[in-house]
C-alpha cells in the first residue's frame, strides 16, 4: 500500500484486510509525514506500525514539493513518481532472483516490438486460471 503520510483510512483498511489474509503489508510512504504527529489516524493507527515492511518515499510532509506565487499552498507531489519507480524497482528485483533460481517470471512485453502480444499471450494463458482479470 502506498500513503505518504501512513495513516489514509482506505489504505489502512486494505492493510488490516491484507493482514486478516495472512498476507504480508508492504507500504511505500514518507517517513518525513508518517513519523508526525498530524499523521496520526484518529485511533493512532499508522502504516509505520501496521506493515510488515516500511520503504521510505523520501517525500515531504503534506506530499508538496513547490511554493507557486499566489497559489497559498504548496503543490507538487512527489509520491506518485517516487512510488511508481520503487514499485517497478521492488518488481525488476523479484523477477532478477525468480530467475537466478531458476523460475520463469510472467513478464509483460511491449505491444510495439516484434514478438510482444506472442509473449503476453503465454503470459495470459499461463495465469487465466489464477487471475480473473485476464
Amino acid at each position: 500500500v502506498a500513503s505518504n503520510c501512513g495513516a489514509n483510512p482506505v489504505w489502512l483498511e486494505v492493510a488490516a484486510a491484507a493482514r486478516a489474509r495472512g498476507l504480508a503489508v508492504i507500504a511505500i510512504v514518507s517517513l518525513d509525514h508518517a513519523g508526525s504527529r498530524a499523521a496520526l489516524h484518529a485511533d493512532g493507527a499508522s502504516l509505520l506500525t501496521t506493515a510488515d515492511i516500511v520503504i521510505d518515499n523520501l517525500g515531504e510532509a503534506g506530499d508538496a514539493s513547490i511554493d507557486v506565487p499566489g497559489v497559498g499552498t504548496r503543490m507538487g507531489p512527489t509520491s506518485s513518481v517516487t512510488g511508481a519507480a520503487i514499485i517497478q524497482a521492488i518488481a525488476v528485483e523479484a523477477a532478477a532472483r525468480a530467475a537466478a533460481a531458476g523460475a520463469e517470471p510472467a513478464v509483460f512485453t511491449s505491444s510495439n516490438i516484434a514478438g510482444g502480444d506472442e509473449r503476453n499471450a503465454s503470459v495470459i494463458a499461463r495465469y487465466r486460471g489464477r487471475v480473473r482479470a485476464l
